[in-house]
């Protein structure tokens, strides 16, 4: 995989005061399985014609497909005409064929973009969509703030198309929810033939989708974390990433777990006695290549490795099946073991509703011989869901007002923001300017819409963009020495300093420096820390506390907000 390290990001990264980065290709606003999606996206039609994307010409379906109405098969000259068929719906006429096909189906409900226009570029991307309201959606909101600044009145689209027009940008948003995967793809790029993708997939869905459509020359940006299957596939230059790999992480959960037992041993005064340290996984891609990461990179009981821990029965190590997860047996049986630690490489399994960690602490008080409740680590992915933990907290604090500090035994891994925060936080300000309720943490799916479009524009081919032609511009925005930041104020000066063939640029995300390995398209991530605060009665989220400089080896910060003595 074309590995670009743009510095500090990744499926969950704590970046504002809000909350954390959302690592995982997984929006709070899940789509309901066997829910059929809106129809009404936002957004509005696209007129193309001149404008041409790569991929094979493929099969289309539902309404505007070609062979009815006015303009049978092959004979289309504009997306207006194709539009008008579709009865107003966005429509593309394609070039390869000039065929009508639509913009939108059941699988990719939202559309925004002046699609009607005959210059229009198209591309594609995901989200977990609701299936009532699939365009009221943070990771759809962010993508939207970038094209509106990028597409909108103010700049119009790329500059230097045919005849030196203007090219709206046209995106096409599909849900990522598993069983609609393979009905996206097919739609993007055989149907509407997208020479990109926007890719918020897990890695697995990532890999099939590059392998099943290799031959389609199409560009797939992941806003979102890889694994090491991913960032090591030979992809010719056409899988990018933003947010690390999971062994990014596995020196934050090393340096955690070391801080961590000397907190216990102090304030459980347990001395030289071994503790035991349990690590929770699923046999999902990131959560298992997480888990190996961590498990080599861990030392406890006076330094002693995983694997030693093991044979002395003071280390255990559980990998949920998401197919038969078995909660209430694996609960049980990490009970009876009563660790004094339980670390997390898991994804929703571990602290959802019901999950495994609130099952333990149900079977804790039975079986766990009257030892005090365990410490945990969360993962990546525990960031993004830590309004349930928190509500949890804050019932155990209610119940005892004057008894233990319940928040104290929280702490997680996450995404490091980066050193300098102005852009996120002027991110933040705009985009709640737009969307009142969007979530603030999105600034990697606004980040991969600006890059994704200069991309397209250094890839300097005005007649029709091809998923080659687009890494190749990809690669012309990070080794510049003219340094310039993503948003609404220097888009103009940033397409003028490429239009000179050859020329680079450095663009800076909201997520810090482009320090991407442009050999291999991946970014590495620093590690961050949140944790839980009291106030009263009521538990809070710190979603940056400190951070973990890899350099350095050693956290920058204090969590003495959630633990004075941490």
């Amino acid at each position: 995989m074309n590995t670009k390290s743009l510095a500090t990001v990744l499926i969950s990264a704590a970046l504002s005061g809000g909350g954390c980065l959302l690592v995982t290709p997984l929006d709070e606003l899940p789509a309901m399985r066997g829910e059929a999606p809106s129809t009404s996206g936002s957004g509005g039609v696209a007129d193309g014609g001149a404008s041409a994307a790569g991929g094979a010409a493929g099969e289309m379906s539902g309404a505007g497909s070609g062979g009815s109405g006015i303009f049978p098969d092959g004979t289309c000259q504009t997306n207006a005409q194709c539009i008008a068929e579709a009865a107003d719906e966005p429509a593309r006429c394609r070039p390869s064929d000039h065929k009508c096909v639509p913009l939108r189906d059941e699988a990719c409900p939202v559309v925004v973009g002046e699609a009607e226009d005959p210059n229009a570029v198209y591309f594609g991307a995901f989200a977990s969509l609701d299936g009532v309201t699939p365009e009221d959606n943070s990771i759809v909101w962010a993508h939207q703030l970038a094209l509106d600044e990028l597409s909108g009145d103010s700049m119009g689209g790329l500059p230097d198309g045919v005849k030196g027009r203007r090219r709206p940008l046209v995106m096409i948003v599909c849900n990522n929810l598993e069983d609609l995967i393979q009905p996206s793809l097919k739609h993007l790029i055989e149907n509407v033939q997208v020479p990109a993708v926007l890719a918020t997939l897990k890695p697995g869905d990532l890999r099939r989708a590059y392998e099943e459509y290799a031959a389609h020359d199409v560009f797939y940006l992941s806003p979102v974390s890889v694994t090491k299957s991913i960032a090591s596939v030979s992809d010719e230059g056409r899988i990018w990433n933003l947010l690390g790999q999971p062994s990014d992480f596995a020196p934050t959960y090393a340096a955690l777990l070391a801080r961590s037992e000397a907190w216990l041993r102090a304030d459980r005064e347990l001395g030289d006695a071994p503790i035991r340290v349990a690590l929770v996984a699923t046999r999902d891609a990131f959560d298992s290549e997480l888990r190996d990461a961590v498990t080599t990179a861990i030392h406890f009981n006076g330094q002693q490795t995983a694997a030693e821990n093991e044979e002395s029965d003071q280390f255990r190590s559980i990998t949920l099946d998401p197919d038969a997860p078995e909660l209430a047996t694996q609960a049980a049986q990490l009970a009876e073991f009563a660790p004094d630690i339980v670390i997390s490489t898991a994804s929703d399994l571990f602290l959802q509703r019901g999950g495994l960690q609130d099952r333990l602490e149900t079977e804790w008080g039975v079986l766990a011989g009257g030892k005090k409740r365990p410490f945990y680590i969360l993962s990546p992915y525990d960031a993004g869901n830590v309004n349930t933990l928190r509500d949890r907290i804050s019932g155990v604090i209610q119940e005892d007002p004057n008894g233990g500090e319940d928040n104290e035994r929280y702490v997680g891994v996450t995404i490091a923001p980066p050193a300098d925060v102005t852009l996120q936080r002027a991110y933040e300000v705009r985009l709640r300017s737009l969307f009142k309720d969007a979530i603030l943490d999105t600034a990697n799916y606004y980040d991969a819409t600006y890059y994704l479009a200069y991309a397209m524009y250094a890839a300097d081919q005005p007649a029709g963009l091809t998923g080659s032609g687009i890494s190749a511009g990809m690669q012309r925005l990070f080794a510049g020495k003219q340094n310039f930041d993503v948003g609404p104020g220097v888009i103009g000066d940033v397409f003028d300093a490429l239009r000179k063939p050859g020329s680079f640029v450095h663009l800076n995300g909201t997520l810090g420096p482009p320090e991407i390995d442009v050999s291999r398209g991946v970014r590495p991530v620093d590690g961050g820390v949140f944790c839980f605060s009291r106030t009263g009665t009521s538990a809070r989220v710190v979603p940056n506390a400190a951070r973990f400089d890899r350099d350095q080896e050693k956290f920058v910060g204090s969590l003495a907000a959630c633990n004075p003595d941490f």
